[in-house]
């Protein structure tokens, strides 16, 4: 990149900064052109992707006042550690351009694998997912972890623990009946 090619682009950004109408069209194309990772064909890009947000095991925790966060696990990881990575840094990547939210925003919720740890924190997180993440994230979840959610529905409801356990994901359905 060339003297004046950083100044068109370091142009465009003080403008941002100072609140001044840009266009947004000439800000995606600027990004497409400088940089590097837009630059690249978009199977390689794809692969990039793979290795940032696949390979781990997502585990909602509720902070209070209705927010979640998500640490992840390696899978090699077999008990709980207060060192785990908070899963908000790799998905700074989907904030970086319009062109790479586009092309990485539901990949997090089809990638990887999750922890249901308490079914009851992970079903409300869900519930705070869009309806098409909500979906990703169903469809990975294993029978057991679908009947734990469910379960924990019935609880809620007032179910007996003594009673025989439900087989069938019926309860989950009917509370993500917008599925």
């Amino acid at each position: 990149m060339d003297k004046q090619e950083f100044a068109q682009r370091d142009k465009g950004e003080a403008m941002k900064q100072q609140g001044k109408q840009v266009d947004i069209n000439t800000i995606t194309l600027a990004d497409q052109q400088y940089s590097p990772l837009l630059r690249l064909p978009a199977e390689l890009r794809n692969k990039i992707y793979f290795f940032v947000f696949a390979t781990q095991k997502i585990d909602p925790v509720y902070y209070g006042s209705g927010i979640f966060r998500c640490r992840t696990t390696s899978p090699n990881t077999l008990t709980s550690h207060p060192d785990h990575d908070d899963f908000n840094s790799p998905l700074s990547l989907t904030q970086v351009s319009r062109q790479i939210r586009a092309e990485t925003q539901m990949l997090p919720a089809k990638l990887n694998s999750y922890l249901v740890r308490h079914p009851r924190i992970f079903r409300d997180w869900m519930l705070s997912l869009d309806k098409e993440k909500r979906v990703l994230v169903w469809e990975r979840l294993s029978a057991r972890q679908r009947r734990a959610i469910g379960i924990g529905v019935l609880w809620e409801r007032g179910w007996s623990s003594g009673g025989a356990l439900p087989v069938s994901n019926e309860p989950a359905v009917k509370l993500f009946s917008d599925l």
